[in-house]
């Protein structure tokens, strides 16, 4: 949707440091960090989040009781001990919910974080392909790069779909964005 020359982003919020994009251009790099995205960027995030939150609402919850309850009873270490615990679940909830894993496919290439990791970028004229294999009940997507490195993004897609779809976007991005280098045989690739 254009207006003046602004189209609304494909992403609310940057997925690297989860500064606010909201009026900026549809193409763009964060003014945070960097992340170059546009009108084609796609970003993945774990849905299973919502579990892990509910989770830590019931321990604060209980927490909460246990210190309520040990103050109540006039035992302030046993209290402190439980406020201190409490506030650390809170924290670091907080902070994994801040840092929590993406896989974001841009103009600058693949961006991967999975867990607490560092985000690993994947530039276009490094990456081969994107190998998607069903065995049983897990499922493995790799990305793979000239080098021979694999790099494992399914825990943050949900279903086969969503690797068949990276797979599609991956193909579309090598044409898109890393075509002329490996036209002129820039990457290890081209001919």
């Amino acid at each position: 949707m254009q207006t003046d020359g602004y189209a609304s982003p494909p992403l609310d919020s940057c997925p690297v440091c989860n500064y606010s994009l909201r009026g900026l251009p549809a193409r763009h790099r964060c003014p945070e960090c960097g992340f170059e995205y546009d009108e084609h960027t796609r970003v993945w995030r774990p849905r299973n989040y919502w579990k892990f939150a509910g989770f830590t609402f019931v321990c604060c919850a209980m927490g909460f009781l246990q210190a309520w309850d040990a103050f109540s009873d006039g035992n302030r270490t046993k209290g402190l001990i439980c406020a201190s615990i409490l506030a650390a679940v809170i924290a670091m909830t907080i902070y994994a919910y801040r840092r929590r894993p993406f896989l974001a496919v841009g103009p600058g290439g693949v961006f991967v974080k999975t867990g607490f990791s560092v985000v690993d970028h994947l530039r276009w004229e490094t990456i081969l392909d994107v190998s998607v294999h069903k065995g049983g009940e897990r499922r493995f997507t790799f990305i793979r790069t000239v080098d021979g490195r694999k790099t494992e993004v399914g825990a943050v897609l949900r279903d086969m779909a969503e690797a068949y779809e990276l797979r599609e976007l991956v193909a579309a991005g090598l044409k898109r964005y890393a075509a002329p280098e490996r036209e002129t045989g820039a990457g290890g690739r081209g001919g």
